[in-house]
């Protein structure tokens, strides 16, 4: 059995502010202060952490929002 995941994108394709799934984890995708490469912010917890190389494959979310509780 195959199982494919649909709306899987490179991460290089991936703009900042869009959310996305990596590593079983849901993350936002972020760029340092001087702009000079990007991060990724983990939602369940907040902290920053290298990004994913750029030709990895992530699900991304396209309509994703934020319902602050």
């Amino acid at each position: 059995m195959i199982i494919e995941k649909r709306w899987t994108v490179k991460f290089k394709n991936v703009k900042s502010g869009q959310v996305f799934e990596c590593w079983g984890k849901i993350f936002i995708k972020s760029y340092n202060f001087a702009g000079e490469y990007s991060n990724i912010v983990d939602l369940s917890n907040g902290y920053a952490q290298s990004a994913p190389g750029d030709d990895e494959e992530v699900t991304l979310y396209d309509n994703a929002k934020v319902v602050l509780i």
